[in-house]
Formats: C-alpha cells, sequence, structure tokens
C-alpha cells in the first residue's frame, strides 16, 4: 500500500446538497479498490474556484483534494472510473510523500552549530556569480550615475563624434 494525494475538479452544477453524495462516490473508488482514505480536504483553499480555461463550458469547478492508500495496481481502476463519472471535469493522482517538520538550527546558545548555516546565512551567501558581489551600484558601467532618474533627452550630435573610436 503506498499513500497517494488526489485533487478532483467536480463541474459547478452539481447541486449543493448532492455535492456530499458526489464526493462519497469517489471515495467508494478509492474503497472498492481495497484502499483507504485519510483525509478530503474541500475548505479553504480549496472548494469553489474559477478556473484557469473553461472545461466543458464550464468556467468555474468544485475542488477536492484526497490523501489515499492504495495499492499501485488500483490506480489504472480508481484513474478509469474517475474518467467514467460525468461529474468530474478532472483528476490528477500523485504519489504523496508526507513533509518533514522542519528542525530548529540554532543550538542553545542561540548561535548556528558548527558547519551548519542559519536559514538566512544559507539564501545571502554569495555564489560566487558576478551578480552576488559587492559593487559600486552608483556608477553604471561606462560610468554614469545611476542614483539620477533617467530623462527622455537624446544627446547631441556632438556626442556621437566623442563615442567614435578615433582613427589612426
Amino acid at each position: 500500500m503506498r499513500k497517494y494525494e488526489m485533487m478532483t475538479v467536480f463541474a459547478p452544477d452539481i447541486a449543493e446538497e448532492e455535492m456530499p453524495g458526489a464526493l462519497e462516490r469517489v471515495s467508494g473508488y478509492i474503497t472498492t479498490g481495497g484502499g483507504e482514505v485519510s483525509e478530503l480536504v474541500t475548505t479553504s483553499p480549496w472548494g469553489r474556484r474559477r478556473l484557469a480555461y473553461p472545461i466543458r463550458d464550464f468556467r468555474d469547478g468544485f475542488y477536492a483534494l484526497y490523501h489515499f492508500t492504495l495499492d499501485p495496481e488500483g490506480i489504472g481502476a480508481l484513474e478509469r472510473d474517475l474518467g467514467l463519472n460525468g461529474q468530474v471535469l478532472r483528476s490528477l493522482v500523485t504519489s504523496f510523500v508526507e513533509p518533514k517538520p522542519k528542525k530548529a538550527k540554532k543550538s542553545a546558545e542561540g548561535e548556528a552549530a558548527e558547519g551548519e548555516t542559519t536559514e538566512g546565512e544559507a539564501i545571502t551567501a554569495p555564489s560566487g556569480a558576478s551578480m552576488d558581489t559587492d559593487a559600486d551600484l552608483t556608477t553604471g558601467p561606462q560610468g554614469e550615475d545611476l542614483t539620477e532618474p533617467p530623462t527622455a533627452e537624446t544627446p547631441a550630435a556632438e556626442d556621437e563624434s566623442e563615442s567614435e573610436p578615433a582613427r589612426v
């Protein structure tokens, strides 16, 4: 038995009193295949939401997130049953790995343990790339002043002659 996560999008034309039955029908597909639903999330941030693009002429959908265990051989039958259910617009089954709890990286004195960096240090540590090195941010590559806002003025024709290379 493996742990899985499944997102389903139901059609918005299902009546509110019929929604628990539709959710139970999908849970029944899992239990029929020998699985067990451990969690069903239909509240925040899920529930009724706007779709990114129309699916079967629907602009909204009702999202439900299932966490369940099932033998890998039963996934094909589950996906087939979901495809045959006219109330399910879309579904996606993925393997689920529970996130590991974050451990504090600081020792009892509040300092980072030897050989470890704090999260802030890891983010700001220079990578060696030229953009991560300390640079004078007040002048540009040609020595122009970057502290003043740019203007819409164009350089005069005299300035163009200065930018041409000298001929010998």
